[in-house]
């Protein structure tokens, strides 16, 4: 199934320990059905993996 975003995107995520977070796409992995979504962390950016299903486009 394809995704509905891309490296460069803004994203919320809906899902898990980061609900309400926002962040950027960093990298999709189609194959693994994984997002890397960077969102800052102590004003710090951090890479977290989600599945798609726990983010939506902003």
């Amino acid at each position: 199934m394809p995704m509905s975003v891309q490296s460069g995107d803004k994203v919320r995520v809906i899902g898990g320990p980061y609900r309400g977070w926002e962040g950027e796409v960093l990298r999709v992995e189609e194959d693994r059905e994984r997002v890397t979504v960077v969102i800052p962390v102590f004003a710090k950016p951090t890479a977290i993996e989600l599945r798609p299903s726990q983010i939506e486009p902003i």
